[in-house]
């Protein structure tokens, strides 16, 4: 078998015209003297032999070389026996688009210029027994093409990449090539990238890594970090963290546009190899843009910017029942706080409420509907055994010797294991555990959450501890974080952070190009996977939200441009298939076979002269 492109070089056998011609041309004969007149027969036999057809039929050197030049043309062409099973070599080739290949040396080509040339060598050096699959490995690995020998399909495949503005997940580009090798198996792949990967790669390889590095050190600065939080006067603190390469240095200026106004300036100095921070006090709110200008040459722009999206600052409203006066007593002294009647952020009673209106709903005193076949109350006394000391509405709230004037247990029959079990699965979590069962539980809903007491503050010393005010403060601090308004965080580029509305409704998502796109809520509300390959604003709207999201490269590695010059993953031992398809190509032998022909040629050449192809000379 012969591999389609290798046909080309059947053009090698016109090089028989120019060995033939050569034959046309008169002999040359070796002057001798002989003895006898009797040869001069032998000259008129010349004379027909010296007719060009009469000389291709019997001229034993010019079969010989053309022999030796079939073998060397069939050699070009790289024949293989094939015995079955997987035809040829296959070799995924897997090239970084991360951001860091945008990075530009002083000369002006990209680390991803470098590495198309690389892989373009890789192309025109294929061999005949050999097919490539070209994966481009960026926020989400794609297969460019099939294992293909056609050098035109992966050039055309190769010259379509570009940088992406996000990190590259190295790791699922590795499991794609894994999931490949079940279909079409291969012993090596190659991976062609600037070093800027996770040492070590959490990934199991069952095929050899040929690793190839391009780029080399160059200077840049970026921004890695970005974010604002509320401050006690109604504002924002803008901080801003930027992050220097080893051969980074100089001075440096980072802006700040409010609404594409510009509002401030930073002077830095950067740190070769360090870090550098910044802050800013942002009045209100706006769409927010951190730029970064460097005073010199910076290899790599796209991590020059960030973006924020901050919304104007409200009190907290909360509505109080009349029935909890240390409820409202609690309230009333938290900084940034209303009390309301209506369309409050916090909704506190004495029972079940059903306001969706309220980002953080308070039950006391009450069992939710969905928990009164598991929970029952009577009389008695209940005592904390343990809580979610983690969960950010019990933070620095000590629980350890509260007294409960009411018996809280799990219904007959029903366990504390199975209860909490039970529990979960309809919604609710357990945060603080009694001797007998809950005493208070969680639940998170679209846009909110709610949570329940279920004993009653008043019969209990909750309202004289020291970790009551402190209670309160965490509700309000949880309905400003589910209101957006504690903490706004610079997006990386890649996927947008997930959001919660509705089950199945749909979002449409506006990108910084302007064009859109729509993602629809799962069961559970949640809207996940949204793709941010850009840097800039992405506006969502829908489902009864308005939100805008910044989106930035923020990540330090992409920024220090780091190397790692050795691929650390775990390997798995492959054990051999017996009898594997095999494919054995017989180039070698046919150059062989020429080198032999050679030299007989030579040695037929240079053996002493036939009596034949002498001319006589009478003497």
């Amino acid at each position: 078998m012969i591999g389609a492109h290798a046909v080309a070089a059947a053009w090698l056998a016109l090089l028989a015209l120019p060995i033939v011609l050569f034959y046309f041309l008169k002999l040359r004969r070796s002057r001798l003297e002989l003895p006898s007149l009797a040869l001069w027969r032998q000259v008129i036999e010349d004379r027909r032999v010296n007719s060009p057809f009469q000389r291709l039929k019997r001229h034993l050197l010019l079969y010989l070389q053309l022999l030796m030049l079939a073998l060397i043309v069939l050699a070009a062409m790289q024949p293989f026996l094939h015995s079955g099973g997987a035809r040829l070599e296959r070799v995924p080739v897997l090239i970084d688009v991360s951001a860091s290949m945008g990075a530009r040396a002083d000369g002006g080509a990209t680390r991803l210029d470098e590495a198309k040339k690389l892989v373009a060598g890789m192309i025109d050096a294929q061999a005949a027994d050999q097919q490539l699959c070209l994966i481009a490995v960026g926020r989400v690995p794609r297969r460019l093409t099939g294992f293909t020998d056609d050098r035109r399909e992966l050039t055309r495949a190769l010259e379509s990449l570009a940088p992406e503005e996000a990190a590259a997940d190295v790791a699922a580009a590795l499991h794609l090539a894994q999931a490949m090798g079940r279909a079409d198996p291969f012993q090596r792949a190659v991976l062609v990238s600037d070093g800027n990967v996770p040492d070590p790669i959490d990934v199991d390889l069952a095929f050899r890594m040929d690793y190839r590095l391009v780029g080399s050190g160059t200077a840049n600065a970026g921004i890695t970090a970005c974010s604002a939080r509320r401050r006690s006067d109604r504002a924002w603190e803008l901080m801003v963290a930027i992050e220097s390469s080893a051969d980074a240095s100089g001075a440096a200026t980072l802006a700040l546009l409010v609404d594409g106004e510009p509002a401030a300036t930073r002077d830095l100095l950067l740190t070769p190899g360090g870090a550098d921070r910044a802050s800013f006090r942002v009045e209100g709110g706006g769409d927010v843009e951190v730029r970064l200008d460097v005073q010199g040459f910076d290899a790599l722009a796209v991590d020059d910017r960030a973006f924020l999206s901050l919304p104007a600052l409200k009190p907290v409203r909360v509505a109080v029942a009349a029935s909890l006066p240390a409820w409202r007593k609690a309230m009333s002294a938290q900084p940034d706080v209303e009390i309301v009647a209506s369309e409050p952020d916090i909704v506190i009673a004495d029972g079940i409420t059903g306001d969706d209106r309220a980002s953080l709903r308070v039950a006391v005193g009450a069992v939710p509907a969905e928990l009164t076949a598991l929970v029952e109350r009577g009389d008695g006394a209940s005592s904390v055994v343990d809580y979610q000391r983690s969960h950010p509405l019990l933070a620095h709230v000590v629980l350890d010797d509260l007294v409960v004037a009411q018996r809280i247990a799990w219904a007959p029959g029903i366990g504390e294991n199975n209860g909490e079990s039970a529990a979960e699965l309809l919604g609710w979590r357990v945060l603080v555990h009694g001797d007998r069962g809950p005493l208070l539980v969680a639940h998170e809903r679209a846009g909110g959450a709610d949570l329940a007491l279920l004993f009653h503050t008043d019969r209990s010393t909750l309202p004289f501890r020291l970790g009551f005010p402190v209670l309160i403060g965490n509700l309000v601090a949880h309905a400003l974080h589910l209101r957006g308004q504690d903490e706004i965080v610079c997006a990386p580029a890649g996927t947008l952070p997930a959001l919660t509305v509705a089950p199945g409704s749909e979002v449409t998502v506006v990108d910084p190009d302007g064009a859109s796109a729509s993602a629809v809520a799962g069961p559970d509300g949640a809207v996940v996977g949204v793709a941010a390959p850009r840097a800039g604003f992405y506006r969502l709207s829908g489902a009864g939200i308005e939100q805008v999201v910044g989106v930035g490269l923020v990540d330090t590695r992409e920024s220090r441009l780091t190397r790692v010059d050795t691929l650390r993953v775990r390997e798995v031992a492959v054990d051999a298939t017996p009898a594997a398809p095999t494919e054995r190509g017989l180039w070698r032998a046919l150059a062989a076979a020429a080198l032999v022909i050679a030299l007989i040629e030579w040695w037929v050449a240079h053996r002493r002269p036939l009596i034949g192809n002498a001319r006589a000379v009478p003497t």
